[in-house]
């Protein structure tokens, strides 16, 4: 089985991060979302983004042969 590529992963990781960021700053733009959803909305978004960061290191030093 091949091994993920780190660069590759984290690569979807940003894209996905930052397309919800976008898609929710043109929903303020246009008046559809109040500055408060869109900044819980930014919260989770960040959040979530550097727990899967967080989450693959830690996964990855316990997969690292010794």
């Amino acid at each position: 089985m091949e091994a993920l590529n780190p660069a590759k992963v984290f690569e979807k990781k940003a894209i996905f991060a930052a397309t919800v960021f976008i898609v929710a700053t043109v929903l303020l733009l246009l008046g559809d979302l109040s500055q408060e959803l869109w900044a819980d909305i930014v919260k989770w978004d960040l959040g979530l983004f550097l727990a899967a960061e967080v989450g693959g290191a830690f996964a990855g030093n316990l997969a690292a042969p010794r």
